[in-house]
């Protein structure tokens, strides 16, 4: 049911809420899902009963604060509003752990929506870094938080998504899932338990690598670990490396109180404030719609020849007065129009409404007189909704001939008036799309620059890659020799 709800104003173009929803549960929108009646697929009472726990939802003291802050939305996330890539954490640990889950759970499947809304690319566009990911990816319980971080371990990377997970607790992972990394950093492990699951998952992650696995020789090296040495184990190398770092001075300060939180996130919270845009009234397409009552106005439809298509716009405004809606007659253009330019291989579409007026003038339809509306042809209805008035039709709104004319003045119309604003990249020779912001093909333009990179960095590296070998080879044969000069 809620689904459908969702698909119904998705298809209306409206935006939604939760309490819309509670609303519609009650009174659905449609009067079918699927073959059977709403009636009968959902009965009254149970919706009643549905919403109410949706209600109580709403109505919990604590759920206030998650409508507050800046909306979960992975692409402003990610970019600035100028397009420059950005930073964002969030913390968790001051929340309970149903909170932490639902949260964690909200942003994991955000970013899987995100990602398929990307192109495939083999260069690294974004990382997704948790720290601390016990809890969320268990060997045996199925948390709210699994299956979407599952799809990311399995499809991130394809879409230039890189996942990096750390953890203190490796006895307490799907080793199934992690398998699915290619690069694993490993320290000492206090407990062979630990290193048995470690070795398990390393051995199911290499199948789909290059480098022969010995569970044996893994566990001599995992054994021999010291203090600040780490194991790095990549699927595409020959063998694990061992390296140890330097030595790092890090004021860990640990778990944040809410009120340090708070103290931290002030300065930002009035930033976002400020820089809040505000939310405009978006265009209505009910222009042919208005209220009163003028003497020319009447209850019956008038009569048009049925070789004339009609349709009614759904009236979906709310008058503060007792006077009934008012239809006028107003003719639709509808059109796709294509853009295209050899030079820059430009080869784009664009669907675009139009209503213009009809009048009693010399001049019928005047398409400059139009607007742009964004409803969809889908939302024309073949019957009126009921207690409305219409308006006089004007004579040449009654004449079939006349409408090939006006469909004529519109393609010149839109021939003439159509055009579109596009930014161009002389050094990528790329031009942005119909619609794309300049914040949006500045991130798009990143990313081509990075997968240019990428391709000139493989380049070089396979120009320079024996080379490299003939180099490791003479440092292994120098080695060789000093050691049996120091013997």
């Amino acid at each position: 049911l809620i689904s459908t709800i969702l698909a119904d104003a998705w298809q209306r173009n409206q935006d939604i809420d939760i309490g819309q929803i509670i609303q519609r549960i009650q009174t659905p929108p449609m009067t079918r899902i699927g073959m059977l009646d709403v009636e009968s697929f959902y009965p009254p009472k149970d919706r009643f009963d549905l919403a109410m726990q949706l209600n109580n939802l709403l109505a919990a003291p604590g759920f206030s604060l998650w409508f507050e802050g800046e909306p979960l939305e992975i692409n402003k996330l990610l970019f600035s509003e100028k397009g420059k890539p950005k930073v964002s954490i969030f913390y968790t640990a001051h929340l309970n752990d149903a909170q932490r889950m639902f949260f964690t759970s909200l942003l994991l499947n955000q970013i899987v929506g995100w990602m398929r809304t990307q192109s495939g690319t083999t260069s690294l566009r974004s990382i997704l870094y948790i720290d601390e990911v016990f809890g969320y990816l268990p060997p045996i319980s199925n948390p709210p938080s699994k299956i979407p971080l599952l799809t990311l371990l399995k499809q991130a990377r394809a879409f230039g998504l890189g996942i990096v997970l750390a953890t203190q607790n490796p006895v307490d992972l799907d080793y199934k899932a992690i398998s699915n990394a290619g690069t694993w950093f490993l320290g000492r492990l206090q407990t062979e338990r630990d290193k048995a699951r470690v070795i398990d998952g390393l051995e199911g992650a290499s199948l789909s690598g290059e480098q022969q696995f010995s569970r044996q020789n893994m566990e001599q090296l995992l054994s021999g670990l010291g203090n600040r040495v780490f194991l790095m184990n990549n699927v595409h190398d020959d063998a694990p490396t061992i390296f140890e770092t330097r030595w790092a001075l890090s004021y860990l300060r640990g778990p944040l109180t809410r009120e340090q939180i708070k103290v931290l996130a002030e300065p930002m919270k009035k930033q976002w404030k400020e820089t809040l845009p505000s939310q405009p009234t978006p265009p209505s397409p009910l222009g042919p719609i208005s209220s009163g009552t003028p003497s020319q106005a009447i209850s019956q439809i008038p009569i048009i020849p049925p070789e004339i298509p009609h349709y009614f716009i759904p009236s979906t405004q709310s008058l503060s007065t007792n006077q009934p809606s008012i239809y006028h007659p107003y003719l639709l253009g509808a059109a796709q129009i294509r853009f295209t330019n050899t030079k820059t291989k430009l080869d784009q579409m664009k669907d675009v409404i139009f209503l213009t007026p009809v009048t009693d003038e010399p001049i019928a339809v005047n398409w400059e007189n139009s607007q742009q509306t964004t409803m969809n042809l889908s939302d024309l209805q073949k019957t009126p909704p009921a207690n409305v008035l219409y308006a006089g039709v004007p004579t040449a709104a009654l004449k079939a001939k006349n409408y090939s004319m006006w469909e004529t003045d519109f393609t010149n119309w839109l021939l003439k008036t159509q055009k579109i604003e596009l930014y161009k990249s002389q050094n990528l020779n790329s031009v942005s799309m119909i619609g794309e912001t300049d914040r949006d093909f500045r991130i798009r333009l990143q990313q081509l620059a990075r997968e240019k990179r990428d391709e000139e960095v493989t380049v070089l590296r396979q120009k320079y890659a024996q080379k490299y070998a003939k180099i490791d080879e003479q440092l292994r044969r120098g080695e060789i020799k000093v050691q049996e000069h120091e013997v």
